[in-house]
């Protein structure tokens, strides 16, 4: 085995080491951090709308 194929093989990351991320940095960013922080961002945003106590009615009770 040559010199350089060798040193490719030994930089290899040791058995058990684990990731700091579940996929990589993006995709995590963009499919598990991400939505639920636009979501809380719409939900404080509507509740300081009008549309937060709009009535309405549900199974013939009038709820908001």
């Amino acid at each position: 085995m040559s010199a350089t194929t060798l040193a490719k093989t030994t930089e290899r990351s040791p058995v058990g080491v684990r990731s700091e991320y579940i996929v990589g940095p993006i995709y995590d960013c963009v499919f598990f951090l991400l939505p639920p922080s636009v979501a809380l961002c719409l939900g404080v945003l509507i509740s300081a709308t009008g549309f937060a106590n709009q009535d309405f009615k549900f199974y013939d009770q009038d709820v908001t």
